[in-house]
């Protein structure tokens, strides 16, 4: 049954190359390229084990979490899970299929065709609480500003480089004549960290950094 879920998608794995995956060979770098297309088998079991895919389509290197000192990649299945998988877990899956021991698993999808968004989320980043983080910006804005503040209803959220969320929010503060002007903040905020590691106020007299 795994092995039949698997079948198709291991045929059609070939070896990456330098000049066919110029992203793959910057990601991995020379000597670790050939090492690709032999593991990715294992990745492909690792997602057939789960009772959470009914067939394995595709699998490729996933560029996003693969860096030079390891190798991750997604794998789809045909019902629209995608399973993203560390190296260690594809070898392992590699090593039972070589001896006759792959069983049904559990493991879950890490998202799927309609939140391909949290594949490419950290730890940090999918545990984050958006409200609070939100929160934590407008408090650092007004703790710097002069005059009153009052935040608009709605804001933009999103996820940034590592472990980074981003959130833009518009507002209008009092400048040093009581008038209430049109800003934005534009925070970044470490979520491994939970600490604000950069903050940017836009007004009608410029941009300044805050933090």
């Amino acid at each position: 049954m795994i092995l039949a879920k698997a079948k198709e998608a291991i045929s059609h794995i070939e070896p990456y190359s330098k000049v066919a995956d110029p992203d793959v060979f910057q990601a991995v770098g020379a000597k670790r390229l050939m090492q690709v297309a032999e593991i990715e088998p294992g990745a492909v079991y690792a997602a057939a084990e789960s009772n959470r895919c009914d067939k394995v389509e595709v699998s490729a290197v996933h560029i996003p979490k693969t860096k030079k000192d390891g190798l991750t990649w997604y794998v789809d299945c045909a019902n629209g899970n995608r399973f993203i998988v560390p190296r260690a877990q594809a070898e392992a899956a590699l090593a039972r299929a070589k001896d006759n021991k792959l069983a049904s698993a559990n493991l879950t999808e890490s998202c799927t065709a309609t939140t391909i968004s949290d594949c490419e989320a950290s730890e940090a980043q999918k545990s984050a609480n958006e409200t609070e983080i939100v929160s934590a910006c407008d408090m650092a804005v007004k703790a710097a500003l002069i005059g009153d503040s009052s935040m608009d209803w709605k804001w933009d959220y999103g996820l940034g480089d590592g472990d980074e969320v981003k959130v833009a929010r518009g507002f209008k503060a009092e400048n040093a004549f009581g008038a209430n002007l049109k800003h934005r903040y534009l925070c970044t905020y470490d979520a491994r960290k939970q600490q604000i590691t950069k903050l940017i106020v836009e007004g009608p007299v410029g941009r300044r950094q805050l933090i």
